[in-house]
Formats: structure tokens, sequence, C-alpha cells
């Protein structure tokens, strides 16, 4: 799985090959939740919307996996 590290490499050449596995990022905590999305509190005052369809989301550990199109989309 990809996690925090990878993300320098986001910012590579055309030809760099993205792995389908998703990327964790950690959160501090759930801010707002609906029918279809999170919004996380990633850090202090830094928050971003999610999509549950798309996303997984585990509370104990507190790490949302995302797709790499999201992340990238997102610059996270």
């Amino acid at each position: 799985m990809g996690d925090i590290a990878d993300w320098d490499a986001l910012d590579a050449e055309d030809d760099f090959q993205v792995s389908d596995d998703p990327y964790n990022i950690p959160f501090i905590r759930i801010e707002h939740e609906t029918e279809k999305a999170w919004l996380l509190l990633l850090e202090e005052e830094w928050k971003e919307w999610f999509p549950k369809s798309q996303c997984s989301i585990s509370e104990t550990s507190k790490i949302i996996s995302v797709p790499y199109w999201l992340v990238k989309e997102k610059d996270l």
C-alpha cells in the first residue's frame, strides 16, 4: 500500500508508474459526516472532504485510504 512517504513521488515525471494501491493518509478526527462523505481534520485547521464511495476509513487507527487520482486532485 502507498503511504505518506510516497507523496514525493506524486509530482514525478509523466512516465512515473503509479500503483493501484491506495494512499494511507492520517487524520485527527472526523469533523462532519454525511451519507456520502466525511469531512476530516487532517492537520490543525486543514479540513478536506472525502467521498465514501472512493475511500475507506479506520477510525481506530485514524487512517483514510484514498485512491491516487483523488490524492492528486486534492493536491495532498
